[in-house]
């Protein structure tokens, strides 16, 4: 547990502010929430302020439940997300417990899932949301297998709530959960049809009763989001398919092993009761399914997958080590991996975490000197790595540039394109700032950013309309006069 928070505190501690984009999202959700009491819709000057929100709350009530009982900021509250990566490792360990009936073999899953890269690249860029969900996963399968088993009141209870606590955090890990549980569901219908029917009609029901709050707003969230049409007919996600580079960075190689052999050393070992290995086997195919979805016509930011691949990993890992005679030999095979992914781990998180800085006390200095130097109604065009930042800081219309596959939320499309044409000078530029009244420009003074900085400044330095008023390190902003 201590491994897994160090290891995902880089993020938050190594510069003045944590690294990372989506967090200036965070903060805003929360501080709406702070300010009216109720759950905000439409997003506040992002992207102008027509877009809705298209999240599931529970991680940004979190934080602003955590701040309002405080007293300090939503800012200052997002520290506490660590709390959960000892949560997971927990987590992780009781599921491997209950599998395999073993302490050592739990252990083993734990320090792996702590040694992994893929939670803390996810604090990198500030998938907070979807972190704190991931470490809430293997409670709810292990609740869900202890109601399976043992299918009393008190386990019923438990396998609901947890279910439905889960699914209030993330949209993402919401689709997994259910994909997982359903497929579990119906490989028990086929088996045992009567028992399984016995055991899903109380769950479900309780599950409707106490889950009709977050099902409004998963409904909702498709309506928004039009769920249906992205995973099925949206093109904007070719370039996210995955590469060799993009597993290695967040699985790692070695967990390669343990991803194949391990997974089938786990669900091919019948002293392992049938139902655990359906569950873990039901996870892993949606993991597949998703990962891979280009394959058989599924649209979907494949990459994100890699980030729901740790437990399966793990528990390949305690199925394959595990399977070595004698508890010395099995204990040195299980440091040498953890210390082989730790330090790996270590190298590719320093390099997120200079990747994907975001806010310095410089970017701060310049989103002041706009908003001194501008008034309410002016239009910004803002890139991605400060896009929901600025929104935040600048109380500002803004237009934020995500390419298509950086899109939540279809809404947000067309403005995002038009700040992606600003920003990379296409041949609609003028248009798209008459269209807009744009009247800031914001470009940050080095890489990374999307679309590429230094593109961005060629075309602001030569567009006649566009003049230089500030620049410090950190950031440069042009002003349009006509």
């Amino acid at each position: 547990m201590l491994l897994s928070v160090l290891l995902r505190a880089l993020p938050f501690f190594v510069g003045t502010y944590p690294t990372g984009a989506d967090y200036g999202h965070h903060i805003l959700f929360a501080e709406q929430f702070i300010s009216s009491g109720r759950l905000p819709s439409l997003i506040p000057y992002f992207q102008l302020g027509t877009t809705e929100w298209s999240v599931l709350p529970g991680a940004n009530v979190l934080y602003a439940l955590i701040a309002f009982a405080s007293g300090a900021t939503a800012l200052n509250a997002l520290p506490l997300t660590l709390i959960f990566a000892a949560v997971e490792t927990a987590g992780v360990y009781l599921l491997a417990g209950r599998i395999f009936r073993s302490p050592q073999s739990a252990l083993i899953a734990a320090l792996i899932v702590a040694a992994l890269p893929a939670g803390a690249d996810m604090m990198s860029w500030a998938g907070y949301p979807n972190f704190i969900a991931l470490a809430l996963m293997p409670y709810v399968l292990l609740a869900m297998l202890n109601y399976w088993h043992r299918p009393t009141v008190r386990s019923l209870i438990l396998s609901a709530l947890s279910t439905v606590g889960m699914m209030s955090i993330h949209h993402l890990s919401t689709l997994w959960i259910v994909a997982t549980l359903f497929l579990f569901a119906v490989v028990h219908l086929v088996i045992q049809p009567a028992l399984s029917l016995k055991k899903l009609l109380p769950l479900g029901a309780l599950g409707i009763v106490l889950g009709l709050p977050v099902a409004i707003a998963i409904l909702n969230l498709t309506r928004v989001t039009s769920a249906g049409d992205v995973l099925l007919a949206a093109d904007r996600f070719e370039y996210s398919r995955i590469m060799l580079s993009d597993w290695s960075f967040t699985v790692t190689t070695a967990s390669s092993l343990f991803l194949t052999g391990g997974l089938l050393a786990l669900l091919f070992n019948r002293q392992l009761h049938i139902s655990d290995r359906v569950l873990i086997a039901a996870y892993a195919v949606v993991c597949a399914a998703f990962a891979f979805g280009w394959l058989f016509g599924l649209r979907f930011f494949y990459t994100r997958a890699l980030f729901f691949l740790p437990l399966v990993a793990a528990l390949g890992a305690a199925a394959m080590i595990s399977a070595w005679r004698g508890v010395w030999l099995r204990g040195l095979i299980a440091a040498s991996v953890v210390i082989m992914i730790g330090m790996g781990s270590i190298t590719r998180v320093q390099f997120s975490v200079e990747y994907y800085q975001t806010l310095t006390p410089r970017v701060l200095d310049g989103a002041a000197w706009l908003r001194e130097n501008s008034q309410p109604d002016d239009v910004v065009v803002v890139g991605t790595w400060w896009g929901f930042h600025m929104t935040r800081l600048l109380e500002r219309p803004t237009l934020v540039a995500l390419t298509p596959d950086l899109v939540g939320n279809p809404q947000e499309l067309p403005i995002a394109a038009d700040a992606v044409s600003v920003l990379m000078g296409l041949e609609n530029i003028d248009a798209v700032m008459a269209a807009h009244d744009v009247r800031f420009v914001i470009v940050k003074a080095r890489s990374p950013d999307i679309p590429d900085p230094e593109r961005a400044r060629q075309v602001m330095n030569a567009h006649p309309q566009m003049r230089l008023v500030y620049r410090n390190l950190d950031i440069l902003i042009y002003e349009r006069v006509s």
